[in-house]
């Protein structure tokens, strides 16, 4: 008789519930909220210091009796680079899915600051790298290739590998085409050192990448700035003969009128003390 071998690996979407006392986490017990295993509960007897309560994309081993990670859902993270998956020493290279004839490869981030600080994230990102030629240097030189980054307004594979090369600042550099670029680019990043985010969705999987500073944050930090500029108003002044509120008008029970100012500019005012200039 022939025997399926059964994974002793849960993973999926999980609530974590934590036992304390004194203050101290002594167990953890998680109820999975997805997949095959939904509405399961595990009692973790192994589980990383400082685990917190909350949602998370949890993975488990020893059938559920060990939570090895834990990624928490709708979260902006900042995170830096550490490292790309491989076997011990064997340079990265990608892994082909053969069901969809995909390249794919593992980054492992860190994350850097806020209550989640030193948590691990593994990212799986498809290989998109390609040759492009440069003809100002007559070389085949890194390129990425022709793909969608967006589909049925929801980010491809494609897009989160372009995001990631951006956030990470990878694509700043023009580099010397190989089959297997994954080498060099973790020698890149491990240089770089530099520090980006990562978004993760409702089921925690990490569904993009922002550089450190976006724009928007930029603008919001120069707001300060920006209202500190002196603006001339307009100075309205009516001659001692003129009444204060000529032409009066009642509409929908709001009390309107309009002055002509000597640049001949026409003021509309209400009973509020607004006024807009036409």
């Amino acid at each position: 008789m022939a025997f399926t071998k059964v994974s002793e690996n849960i993973y999926g979407l999980g609530k974590i519930q934590l036992g304390k006392k004194d203050g101290v986490v002594y167990a953890v017990r998680i109820t999975m909220l997805d997949g095959k295993n939904k509405g399961q509960i595990f009692d973790v007897q192994k589980f990383p210091d400082g685990q917190l309560a909350g949602k998370f994309n949890v993975y488990l081993t020893e059938r559920g009796k060990e939570l090895k990670r834990a990624i928490p859902t709708d979260e902006i993270l900042p995170v830096k680079f550490s490292d790309i998956a491989h076997k011990e020493n064997e340079k990265p290279t990608p892994q082909t899915n053969l069901e969809y004839d995909y390249e794919w490869f593992t980054v492992i981030l860190e994350v850097t600051g806020g209550e989640y600080e030193g948590l691990i994230l593994p990212v799986k990102l498809q290989y998109w790298f390609a040759d492009s030629y440069d003809p100002k240097t007559n070389t085949t030189i890194c390129g990425i290739a022709d793909k969608n980054t967006m589909w049925r307004d929801k980010l491809t594979n494609f897009g989160k590998f372009e995001h990631f090369l951006t956030a990470s600042g990878a694509d700043r550099y023009t580099l010397k085409y190989q089959p297997n670029m994954l080498p060099t680019l973790q020698k890149l990043l491990k240089q770089e050192g530099l520090e980006f985010r990562v978004v993760t969705g409702p089921t925690g999987f990490v569904e993009d990448f922002l550089p450190a500073e976006s724009e928007t944050q930029v603008w919001d930090d120069n707001l300060d700035d920006a209202s500190e500029e002196i603006v001339d108003e307009p100075t309205i002044e009516f001659s001692e003969d003129a009444p204060l509120k000529p032409d009066v008008e009642i509409k929908d029970g709001i009390e309107e009128f309009e002055a002509e100012l000597e640049s001949g500019a026409i003021v509309n005012f209400d009973d509020d003390g607004i006024w807009e200039e036409e």
